[in-house]
């Protein structure tokens, strides 16, 4: 096992973008609660997020998608964890709870096309795990052959491109996995906590590497690894050794790293703000600042378009997109339900007439 550290430090001038361009509230009808549970990009034109919505005490699943003007085009229900895409579909995964007494539970995994048809359902096992066994999916990866893999927190689901589940295994690692994704079409990166795991097909560990800190995002892009920790993004080969360190803060905790357009762009948070860095070739392009409104907060990137879903003060599942090059004429105020409101007193008083 190898052991990384590397310290560099990087500083950024970020430009500022208060307001929203537009924003949609989803399922905000009296009573009812959501929340984010997954989003991504389909074919660099919509947006596509899932997640628990209903009453408190009896909430679905549903998946959304959006175009970039902020129109909805289509929703599923369904049960939705997590979510993937490929260039021609759209992959998810769930878990469905059978039996609520005796705790029985099934993985859901889907695939769509861009219109929302269905092209398959597997719900797996035959026979449902028990409550004990616990597979929710946390992670998802396609490969370019269309095989899935799905992570929980100590099992792995391999599916073929039909959805037909080829196997489960259940892992013995130290901490629970949080992520996992294919290295070309027959090995797999598996991380958990601070050590970052390559195995084969068969999941027999071939390397590993220890970290300092808690990896909290990673992707692979032509062979090269890019682990990023909260305050630092280290670039590894796909043998794990260490070619140095792109992007370090002291201030500013990153949180997710993603490609999009061929460039790498990263997530971070510093107060009340959210910080969106962009990287060109390895080489600093852009720095973003924006006033963080949600929790459970996801960001994509499409073209001159920064969206962001999450889950607002209020209890509802939200997406808002900023456009950089907006005129001032055509940006609007965030939905109501996005500003939080503090309470600083209550007074009960009492009506009518009494005897």
């Amino acid at each position: 096992m190898k052991t990384a550290f590397v310290i560099l430090f990087l500083f950024l001038q970020f430009s500022t973008f208060p307001q929203v361009f537009w924003s949609k509230v989803v399922d905000d009808q009296n009573l009812n609660k959501s929340s984010l549970t997954c989003s991504t990009l389909f074919q660099d034109s919509l947006i596509l997020f899932g997640g628990y919505v209903g009453t408190a005490s009896c909430p679905g699943s549903e998946l959304f998608a959006y175009d970039l003007a902020g129109k909805r085009v289509w929703e599923k229900n369904g049960y939705f964890d997590v979510i993937n895409s490929d260039s021609n579909s759209i992959y998810t995964a769930g878990h469905i709870w059978m039996d609520d007494i005796g705790g029985l539970e099934q993985v859901v995994l889907v695939r769509f096309d861009k219109n929302g048809k269905e092209l398959f359902q597997t719900n797996y096992p035959d026979v449902p795990h028990y409550y004990q066994y616990e597979f929710i999916p946390n992670s998802m990866d396609v490969n370019n052959n269309g095989a899935i893999i799905v992570s929980s927190k100590n099992s792995i689901i391999k599916a073929d491109s039909l959805g037909k589940v080829i196997s489960e295994t259940r892992m013995n690692f130290q901490h629970d996995i949080s992520w996992i994704q294919f290295i070309g079409n027959d090995a797999f990166l598996i991380n958990t906590n601070s050590v970052l795991y390559k195995s084969n097909s068969t999941f027999t560990q071939l390397d590993s590497i220890s970290f300092k800190e808690n990896n909290v995002s990673a992707l692979i892009q032509n062979d090269t690894i890019y682990c990023l920790f909260p305050n630092m993004l280290v670039i590894l080969d796909k043998n794990f050794d260490i070619l140095g360190t792109l992007l370090t803060s002291t201030d500013i905790e990153f949180e997710k790293i993603k490609l999009f357009g061929g460039n790498l762009w990263i997530q971070g948070i510093q107060g009340n703000q959210v910080k969106i860095i962009q990287l060109h070739n390895l080489l600093f392009s852009d720095a973003l600042t924006f006033t963080l409104l949600v929790d459970s907060l996801d960001f994509l990137v499409s073209q001159d378009n920064v969206i962001f879903t999450g889950t607002s003060k209020s209890g509802q599942i939200t997406v808002y997109s900023n456009n950089k090059k907006a005129e001032p004429d055509m940006i609007n105020l965030p939905d109501i339900e996005l500003v939080d409101f503090d309470i600083h007193h209550i007074e009960i008083d009492y009506w009518g007439n009494f005897p």
